[in-house]
Parts: C-alpha cells; sequence; structure tokens
C-alpha cells in the first residue's frame, strides 16, 4: 500500500523552517540534502535554495583585477545555464569592494539580469559605481528598468553612464515599495545624477526611502511625490535648508532618520530643523546622527529652544545622541510634564553619559536623579548599546 504524501504547502512550510533556523551555509547544505532525497523533495527545496541569489565579486589591490570569487562564479554558471533555475531567483544581490574596473563582473550581472525573469528584490553594493564597461553599465540600466512592475526592492550604486539618469531608471519600477539610493548617486542637482526640465515624477509609492547622499528638498518633492500616502520610513542626508521642511504631506510617515547633520551651532539651523520634525505629526521613531559631537551652544541657549516640546505628541523612540546638550533642570521639568511626548518609552541615554560611560557636564548626583525621574514619573526606557539592526 503506497504512503499518503505530505501536501506540498506543507512541504514548503517545513524545508523554510530547516533552511531558515540556521546560518545562511548551513540552510544552503540542508536545501542541497533535501535536493538528493527525492524528486518531490528536490522540486521544493530548489525553490528555497535559488529564491536568493547573492554574488561576491572578489579585487586586487595590486593587479586592479576583478572577478567573481570561486562559489559565486559556480552559482552564475548553474544559474544561467539552467532557465528552469533562474526562474526561481526573486532576489539578486552583487556585492564587494572594487579597486579597479568591474567589467567582468559587469558582464555576470548583466547575464544574470537578462536570465533571471522573475526578480523581485535587486541589491548591488560596489565600493565605487560601474566605471569598467560603459557599454555594459548601459545594459545594467535598461536591464534594472526592463523588470518594470515586478520589482519591489532595489537598492544601487550609480553605473558610470550619465545619459539615461534616474529619471529613465526609475519611471519604469511602478511596483517599488523599497528604495535606497547608495552615496554614488548623489541626490542632488548639483551632482552626478542629470535631471532637467523634462524630469518627471516617479509613480511609485513607496513605504521606504533611503539615501545617505546630500539630499535636496526639491529633488525628495519630485522623487517621492506618488509617494506621499504610503512612505513609512524615510532615511536621508539632512542638508541645511534655507527654510524648514514640511513633512506633513508624508501621511504615513512612521519612521524618520535625519543623517550628517551639520551647522547645529547655527541658532537658525536648530530652530529650521525643530520645526522641519514638528511638522511629522504621527512620527513613532526619529533618530538624529549629527556630524559633530554636539553643539557649540551652551546648555542655557539651547534650553531656550526647548528641544523636546517641538517633537510630535506621538513619538514613541527617540534616539538623538550627541544632538542635543540639554540642562538637567529643564530634563527634569520635561520627564515632570507628562503631557509632553506622552507616549515617549525609549530615550537614548547618550544624553547622560559619552561613550567611556562617563557622566559629561553634569554630576553624578545630576545623573541619577534624571535616571530616577525617568523610572518613577515616565517609566521610561533607556537604550546605551544600539538595537541590533539600528545600524
Amino acid at each position: 500500500m503506497p504512503q499518503p504524501q505530505l501536501p506540498l504547502e506543507l512541504l514548503e512550510t517545513i524545508f523554510e523552517d530547516a533552511c531558515t533556523a540556521v546560518d545562511v551555509k548551513e540552510g544552503q547544505q540542508t536545501c542541497l540534502a533535501f535536493c538528493l532525497f527525492s524528486k518531490t523533495f528536490a522540486s521544493v527545496a530548489r525553490r528555497k535554495l535559488y529564491r536568493e541569489v547573492a554574488l561576491d565579486f572578489v579585487d586586487s589591490i595590486f593587479t586592479k583585477s576583478t572577478h567573481l570569487d570561486k562559489a559565486s562564479e559556480c552559482l552564475f554558471l548553474t544559474v544561467t545555464s539552467s532557465p528552469h533555475l533562474a526562474s526561481l531567483v526573486s532576489s539578486l544581490c552583487l556585492e564587494g569592494e572594487s579597486y579597479g574596473g568591474l567589467t567582468p563582473v559587469e558582464s555576470a550581472f548583466a547575464a544574470l539580469l537578462e536570465t533571471c525573469t522573475n526578480i523581485r528584490v535587486l541589491t548591488m553594493r560596489t565600493s565605487d559605481p560601474f566605471q569598467g564597461g560603459y557599454g555594459d553599465a548601459l545594459r545594467i540600466e535598461r536591464l534594472v528598468a526592463g523588470l518594470g512592475a515586478r520589482l519591489e526592492s532595489l537598492e544601487i550604486n550609480c553605473p558610470s553612464s550619465n545619459e539615461p539618469g534616474l529619471d529613465t531608471l526609475l519611471q519604469p519600477l511602478t511596483g517599488l515599495k523599497y528604495l535606497k539610493l547608495n552615496h554614488h548617486w548623489e541626490v542632488c542637482f548639483e551632482g552626478a545624477v542629470p535631471l532637467d526640465a523634462g524630469f518627471q515624477a516617479p509613480s511609485f509609492q513607496l513605504q521606504h526611502f533611503s539615501s545617505p547622499s546630500p539630499t535636496e528638498f526639491n529633488l525628495l518633492d519630485m522623487l517621492l511625490q506618488s509617494s506621499y500616502p504610503t512612505l513609512e520610513c524615510l532615511t536621508f542626508r539632512w542638508v541645511q535648508p534655507e527654510q524648514n521642511y514640511d513633512f506633513s504631506p508624508f501621511v504615513a510617515l512612521r519612521n524618520l532618520e535625519l543623517t550628517d547633520l551639520e551647522d547645529l551651532r547655527d541658532p537658525r539651523a536648530i530652530r529650521l530643523l525643530l520645526q522641519s520634525i514638528e511638522s511629522c505629526s504621527g512620527l513613532i521613531k526619529l533618530r538624529l546622527r549629527p556630524t559633530v559631537r554636539y553643539s557649540d551652544f551652551s546648555i542655557a541657549e539651547l534650553n531656550e529652544y526647548r528641544p523636546l516640546q517641538h517633537f510630535p505628541s506621538s513619538l514613541r523612540r527617540l534616539h538623538a545622541p550627541k544632538t542635543f546638550l540639554i540642562s538637567t533642570k529643564y530634563l527634569l521639568d520635561f520627564l515632570s510634564d507628562l503631557s509632553c511626548l506622552p507616549n515617549l518609552e525609549l530615550l537614548d541615554d547618550r544624553q547622560l553619559r559619552d561613550e567611556q560611560q562617563q557622566p559629561f557636564d553634569r554630576p553624578e548626583a545630576e545623573v541619577e536623579a534624571i535616571k530616577l525621574a525617568l523610572d518613577v514619573r515616565r517609566c521610561l526606557s533607556m537604550s546605551w548599546f544600539v538595537e541590533v539592526g539600528e545600524e
């Protein structure tokens, strides 16, 4: 009597648990073992094995030669020679540091983009923009744009070409939900990305946008115009503005991170920053990363701005290490005022201590008074170490 077969859905669940409960390498070995067990197991395990394909390349600073490492080259040859396996790939990642031309890597990556027709997640992390083969760089741009509405997540450095530009690359990607433009994009009007009067706002509706490059507000508006109702997470490098930025159109924004904050020694810069943050009415998490250790304001001068009162009342998690150094009296007054940030659950305690865990500019008694107020009056959690996944 034949044994009853397990439903494929159940097998997929078993394989998913077995292959993700360990590290990546062990997970791949588990999938390979399932592939050798039976044809039924193999058909299901392959979906997991080839769902995410990551290529690493090696480079020599002395010979300036770049090529895929041995494991990546084997994976590349397997996928490009087997259409049935290429169709299983939904996530494709290229990662490595380059000291020379990327032409061999560009060619391999372009070949994968042509072969894998069901890509949903595309990540290109290289230390330099594509610069080895001009033709291959253009080919990659066309292939990425050709993914169209299928592509949901894109992280990319700037290719060497400057003709198609950001407009041509992003316009076809109407289904994009996650977009990260790495630092080589120079996302500003005076940077490397060519923008002209004909630039059209992409129609995608992002949930997450990130750019470590200096980002002009007018370009930010053009890129994210159609994402006003949907954007939940926004990370970008804060360029010193001439006026405050209005975040209120981003009605779904819950997570805001502003990096490389500069010129906080200028009273006007502080005021514009606080006014901008105040416009985020539904914000839950705020992270501020300055380029300098602290503003050069005295504590008394900064107290006049009452920075914590400018943050939206919905805020639950505040990470502003080394951004504002505020007086003990002001901090205790804030903790006593339960109407100010009533939903706050987490406050970065680097406001209290420096990186050697020593109190700065406060006697130990004041630090203890603040900690007591945090615990008794607000029941707030303090965060000294950076949380996993926060960086």
